[in-house]
């Protein structure tokens, strides 16, 4: 700190279309290319990520992806735009869920592939021999009927009964997910 004091640097104006960052990806075509972003696109992404989402006063959310992805980058963004914490993962991907219950985040940032690992580990847990086996697959294909006809995600029983407890042994803290889709 002291250094830093007594070194002051004078900030750099910037305006809203100058470069702010390269992106670079592969993206679907396998050919790498950087996509030029301002700040004008930061600030616009961090804005639009807010709404819907409702941000408690001091909320806090995790960061466990690159912030070479630019999805990671925006969810920074705006976790610094609502006054927000961030907490960092431990950096071991098998320890993401403990991560997660230590921090206790509001927000949980992700991607299709991430969900689908949280998808696979909820299903392997009704992926078990007998009654018990039978009661989850019931419970899951009925909320799945439910959802594809009503639009409806929730079964008051199964619920109650099932899901309340695959629900906390994944992630008992997490109160949303921030999603996007890849591409």
């Amino acid at each position: 700190e002291t250094y830093g004091e007594e070194n002051l640097i004078e900030p750099l104006p910037v305006s809203p279309d100058q470069v702010a960052s390269l992106c670079y990806t592969s993206g679907t075509t396998n050919l790498p290319k950087g996509a030029i972003l301002t700040h004008m696109n930061l600030a616009s992404s961090a804005y639009a990520n807010t709404f819907g989402a409702g941000f408690p006063q001091g909320c806090c959310r995790i960061s466990y992806m690159p912030l070479a992805h630019i999805y990671e980058r925006i969810c920074e963004l705006t976790g610094i735009l609502v006054g927000g914490c961030i907490g960092y993962f431990t950096g071991d991907p098998l320890c993401l869920m403990d991560d997660t219950r230590a921090l206790k985040p509001h927000f949980f940032p992700s991607v299709p592939r991430v969900l689908n690992r949280v998808y696979q580990a909820a299903v392997s847990v009704g992926n078990v021999p007998g009654v018990k086996g039978d009661i989850f697959r019931t419970a899951l294909q009925t909320k799945l009927d439910q959802f594809h006809k009503t639009g409806v995600n929730t079964h008051l029983i199964w619920d109650a009964l099932v899901f309340r407890k695959v629900r906390s042994r994944l992630l008992d803290v997490v109160l949303e997910w921030l999603t996007q889709r890849s591409g």
